[in-house]
């Protein structure tokens, strides 16, 4: 089924962009669209939108208002916010205010899609860049001491993200040995300091902040991987786009790059080698193939377990079967921009997060 989507615009050429490419996606279907943002909630109820994209050009003194309204619709839509202005404070406000994604304006096509469906999904959407500023300076583990989340005590930081775990009162008054009552009076403290209004709203935002920690955290842990990276790559300038997105996202691991399966194998065998935490394979080299490095390596027990994760300008369907059915555990297509080379690390961040490992293997060990 297409993704229902709704267009709250605000008549900009970035709206008028917005229709065209909205309307040009096969898995998306335009059911409306408005420049009136207090006729949106109606409209996106009878509509049965999934999804709200939002033109930031309508001004935050709006979006403030009718954002949140949309996020207490029954249908609970999703909404995606796309760039007037830009900036990770402008992220920030469509966190606040509800959004699960946030794009610049000169996004692709491509980027516009992916967001959508990830927005769809209930997952979030906005760039590595901005994630600093979503979790304000709060969380104290990654050395953010400031506003919003720094004006809380220890207590009401507790509390905060008990709730951002969906907890409701007497559950979180049984964890910390308090009663039901106190949490409430914790929980109106902390919505006073945040500027948050209900006890709904307050739940939305804890829950959002815990997904970004979460994110966060997962690609911090890949970044800091001390093990080598292994490229099995023949294109000079692909490989220089992979350093430059791990340089760009301060990533700790060195990339070994080598240009066919041989080569790689003979380095993977020599005794003076790290093992590698990840192998990025293309399918097209000269000599030796992916596919006939990928079957060599399965065959050596001494090499089996390293985890694979093609990347490769084919998006055929045979050479997609073909590499999962000898044991990749990835299949990613070669991004075309910097941007896309760095949410590609970010993706392979949380896959290998969300992936189930053995037990005592670390993030991206598997």
């Amino acid at each position: 089924m297409p993704i229902r989507v709704y267009l709250m615009e605000a008549r900009t050429a970035l709206s008028a962009g917005l229709q065209t490419w909205l309307k040009e996606l096969v898995e998306i279907s335009l059911v409306g669209r408005t420049e009136d943002p207090e006729r949106a909630p109606a409209e996106v109820e009878r509509l049965r939108a999934n999804v709200v994209v939002v033109d930031e050009n309508l001004g935050w003194k709006a979006l403030d208002e009718v954002l949140p309204q949309l996020g207490r619709l029954a249908s609970r839509p999703r909404i995606l916010v796309i760039a007037g202005h830009g900036g990770s404070e402008s992220a920030r406000n469509a966190a606040r205010a509800g959004a699960l994604g946030y794009l610049p304006a000169n996004t692709s096509l491509a980027a516009l899609s992916e967001a959508l469906l990830t927005v769809a999904s209930g997952r979030l959407a906005f760039l590595p860049e901005h994630m600093p500023e979503l979790l304000g300076a709060g969380p104290t583990s990654l050395g953010m001491e400031n506003e919003p989340l720094g004006q809380l005590t220890g207590r009401e930081l507790e509390i905060f993200r008990l709730t951002g775990e969906g907890l409701e009162a007497k559950e979180i008054g049984r964890r910390l040995t308090i009663s039901g009552r106190t949490v409430d009076v914790h929980r109106a403290n902390i919505r006073n300091k945040l500027n948050i209004s209900g006890t709904h709203e307050l739940m939305r935002y804890a829950m959002q902040v815990a997904e970004i920690e979460r994110l966060a955290a997962q690609l911090a842990t890949f970044c800091h991987e001390q093990r080598p990276l292994l490229m099995v790559e023949d294109d000079d300038v692909d490989v220089l786009s992979v350093k430059r997105a791990l340089r760009d996202l301060r990533a700790e691991p060195r990339v070994v790059a080598v240009g066919d399966g041989e080569k790689a194998l003979a380095h993977l065998r020599s005794m003076g080698n790290p093992r590698p935490f990840l192998i990025l394979l293309d399918i097209n080299m000269p000599r030796m193939n992916g596919a006939e490095f990928l079957a060599e390596l399965r065959r050596d027990p001494a090499l089996a377990a390293i985890p694979v994760a093609v990347l490769t300008s084919s998006p055929h369907e045979a050479d997609k079967v073909r590499m999962y059915s000898l044991g990749v555990t990835g299949y990613f297509i070669k991004p075309t921009t910097s941007r896309d080379y760095v949410q590609l690390f970010r993706d392979l961040a949380q896959y290998w997060g969300r992936n189930a490992r053995p037990a005592g293997a670390s993030l991206a060990a598997a």
